[in-house]
């Protein structure tokens, strides 16, 4: 199975990639899994399901929420999560029997044994974070012993090629899989333009508001 992590679309304030896009590059480029986690809001993944017509790809319904220690991204939700605190929306993710991924931790703002406790994955590679805060990630995976996911991070079109996870074994449960399953991670660094060009596009509809 192969599997495309941590992608944002026109729901989130700094991207304008449609979800359809998005699911017609996992359709044509053979991808099984699709985690749309936009920030703060599970309508991307939920719009994205109605463009997906095959069985063959699963779209995973997630979000990216912001809390006080940094971001954390809750994998296979079913409902929305309002809080902005952290032990508040580790809780509601665990409600849901969804997964507690941790996207880009050195950005987090704390990093405690409380929370790696609570966490089910990491982001060893981040595609937009530099190589430090990436090995960074991976020893953090490493000292607590946490499987490993690339996140794309991608806000646009041309950042879906730039990462995928290839995972060798299946269990009938794919948050087993997501889990458990024997991974390979392939990934490329983001140009840094797409970041500035980020912030320039949620600057601009931010202001609009």
């Amino acid at each position: 199975m192969k599997g495309l992590f941590h992608i944002h679309t026109r729901h989130s304030f700094d991207s304008l990639l449609h979800p359809a896009k998005v699911v017609n590059y996992a359709l044509d480029h053979g991808f099984d899994l699709l985690a749309i986690t936009d920030h703060n809001t599970l309508a991307g993944a939920r719009e994205a399901e109605k463009f997906n017509k095959c069985s063959g790809l699963h779209i995973i319904t997630g979000a990216e929420y912001s809390t006080e220690k940094g971001d954390i991204i809750g994998l296979f939700l079913t409902e929305e999560i309002s809080t902005g605190n952290s032990v508040e929306v580790i809780s509601a993710i665990k409600s849901q029997r969804g997964l507690v991924l941790l996207p880009h931790p050195v950005r987090l703002k704390v990093v405690d044994d409380e929370l790696m406790r609570c966490v089910d994955l990491i982001e060893g590679y981040n595609c937009r974070i530099d190589s430090a805060g990436n090995r960074f990630a991976m020893e953090l995976a490493r000292a607590y012993d946490k499987p490993v996911l690339v996140g794309n991070d991608a806000h646009f079109a041309s950042e879906l090629k730039l990462g995928a996870v290839n995972f060798y074994s299946r269990f009938e449960d794919l948050r087993e899989t997501v889990l458990k399953a024997h991974r390979t991670l392939w990934a490329r660094p983001s140009p840094f333009y797409y970041r500035y060009l980020g912030k320039v596009i949620g600057c601009y509809r931010q202001n609009r508001l």
